[in-house]
């Protein structure tokens, strides 16, 4: 409900177009996200702006805001070591193997060729992944290494960043007010 409204007043005040704004204030990853709106035709180079925006303000400033009202509530345990112990129960999740890893591929791939040929926009993403995660919910057993995964995003970020223009670029220095209020209003 939320982004919807800031989607709206970033659409209806600050004249950003409706599809942008409101991937822009579309909680997720910025890589996602930023797909999904490129695959939708909306100005991508402003929603991976705004997004890596939105992404600064809530590490800047959500932690010390959760931090401060975890303590104040739950005053026998501290907030860091609350965190440490969640930590170490995920650690002990089992290990995921090569097997896993190839079977996770297998129905991300039969997925997107669901999500292709549905002709869904962003079809291709959403049904891989909708079904990577069935697949992992069911199993536990879903599995994609590290090292993968931050090629995958080069070859994302490659895409989103072949797309920004000098007019973008320029256009950039319009976007200090919707700036402003993402940070306020994510915080």
């Amino acid at each position: 409900t939320f982004s919807f409204i800031l989607s709206y007043l970033m659409s209806t005040f600050l004249g950003i177009d409706n599809l942008t704004s409101f991937f822009a204030t579309a909680p997720g990853g910025i890589m996602d996200i930023s797909l999904i709106a490129y695959d939708f035709k909306a100005n991508t180079s402003q929603v991976a702006l705004l997004q890596l925006i939105r992404l600064i303000s809530v590490i800047s400033f959500v932690p010390f805001f959760t931090k401060k009202c975890y303590e104040r509530n739950n005053k026998n345990v501290s907030f860091e070591q609350e965190i440490k112990n969640e930590i170490k129960e995920e650690e002990k999740v089992e290990n995921k193997s090569e097997k896993s890893f190839l079977f996770t591929i297998i129905v991300g791939i039969i997925g997107g060729i669901i999500g292709y040929f549905s002709h869904l926009p962003a079809g291709t993403m959403s049904c891989s992944m909708a079904l990577v995660a069935y697949f992992n919910v069911k199993t536990h057993k879903a599995y994609m290494p590290l090292t993968l995964r931050k090629i995958i995003q080069s070859f994302g970020g490659a895409l989103i960043g072949a797309k920004v223009t000098l007019s973008d670029v320029i256009a950039l220095k319009g976007l200090v007010l919707p700036i402003i209020l993402i940070i306020i209003g994510f915080c």
